[in-house]
């Protein structure tokens, strides 16, 4: 694995929490839709023992809430945002977004927008 892969599966482990719940602000989903977005998106796999932990700890905090139902004679759990949990998102993107800030004004890196203009390369 290269270094910049490295580092960003780090991070995304890191913000793993955040990352479930900006899946699930958008759609509600199972845990192995949110597995196979991750994936898609982000180009890091995560898998069942790593991502079912998460949504079970997200759904005691009431970030999130689970229902049961049948899909193709299989039993499958459906997470969605609750209002809370929608509440915590807004929270922690606003102090991630004033820790960056803060990052590039005290280390010089470049301003937000440079870095954003950089982040399809950086994906890549």
């Amino acid at each position: 694995m290269n270094e910049q892969k490295e580092i960003k599966t780090r991070l995304i482990k890191c913000l793993l929490e955040l990352v479930i719940l900006q899946f699930l602000n958008e759609k509600e989903m199972h845990g192995y839709q949110i597995i196979k977005e991750i994936k898609e998106e982000h180009g890091v796999y995560f898998g069942p023992s790593t991502i079912y932990p998460q949504l079970n700890g997200l759904e005691k905090r009431k970030l999130i809430r689970g229902r049961w139902e049948m899909h193709k004679n299989r039993p499958h759990k459906t997470y969605q945002l609750t209002t809370y949990g929608r509440n915590q998102l807004c929270l922690s993107t606003a102090v991630l977004t004033q820790l960056n800030l803060t990052i590039d004004l005290q280390k010089g890196v470049p301003t937000t927008e440079k870095a954003v203009e950089n982040i399809p390369s950086a994906l890549a």
